[in-house]
């Protein structure tokens, strides 16, 4: 059956990126609307995750990328592009010999490889979004071989806010990558900020996180 799986995780995986995809691509941008509200900001807030924006991911198509290409950067992941073109490019090159790539071609493109290139030619394509079964998105992790957690607004009411894409078992080793998403819209690049032990301690029997300023959008 389409969209199913066998495997727990994969089931999870497509349940983050289907719940509202209605075709095979992603075309958003960010409303003046959701920039004047920041829906991530509150939702970060909301959550007490330890984020803060960093410069502006730009909103050109190549969001995803930039913004994964910016955590290369943050985490100075040796030997992996640092811009949304050479990342993209990279990721692309992958797609035909990841473990997962049967599961999807069984699960998403109902066992045709032939609708599966032309999906891969589609996604080299500079300023294409990624795809609404979040593809795109695992391969990258698997790609860097870091855990990715997105941090957004598809994560409202639930009782973690963000979703994990896991990578090899080696990423365990490694600091997550925390990537921002607006719902159908865009994808900003976060750092996680260090919280002091004590800090932490005070918070036992509160809702927030003293000293700690999430809402900073000058950054």
């Amino acid at each position: 059956v389409p969209g199913k799986s066998a495997d727990p995780f994969m089931n999870s995986f497509l349940s983050f990126f289907l719940d509202n995809a209605d075709d095979d691509e992603k075309v958003g941008d960010v409303s003046q609307e959701d920039l004047d509200e920041d829906l991530l900001l509150d939702h970060i807030q909301k959550n007490n995750l330890p984020l803060v924006k960093r410069s502006p991911t730009l909103s050109d198509g190549n969001c995803w990328y930039d913004a994964a290409a910016d955590q290369v950067i943050l985490h100075n992941i040796p030997n992996k592009p640092r811009d949304h073109r050479g990342l993209r490019a990279e990721v692309c090159k992958t797609l035909l010999n990841l473990p997962q790539t049967p599961v999807w071609i069984q699960n998403i493109f109902s066992n045709s490889h032939k609708r599966f290139r032309k999906f891969i030619a589609r996604h080299k394509r500079n300023g294409q979004w990624t795809d609404n079964n979040g593809i795109m998105c695992q391969a990258t992790a698997l790609y860097l071989a870091r855990n990715i957690h997105v941090v957004g607004t598809a994560n409202f009411g639930h009782l973690v806010g963000y979703t994990k894409l896991e990578a090899t078992t080696e990423a365990d080793k490694h600091p997550p990558l925390y990537i921002g998403y607006y719902q159908d819209q865009h994808y900003q690049s976060l750092q996680e900020i260090k919280v002091k032990e004590e800090e932490v301690k005070s918070t036992d029997s509160t809702d927030s996180l003293p000293g700690i300023k999430l809402l900073d959008t000058e950054t």
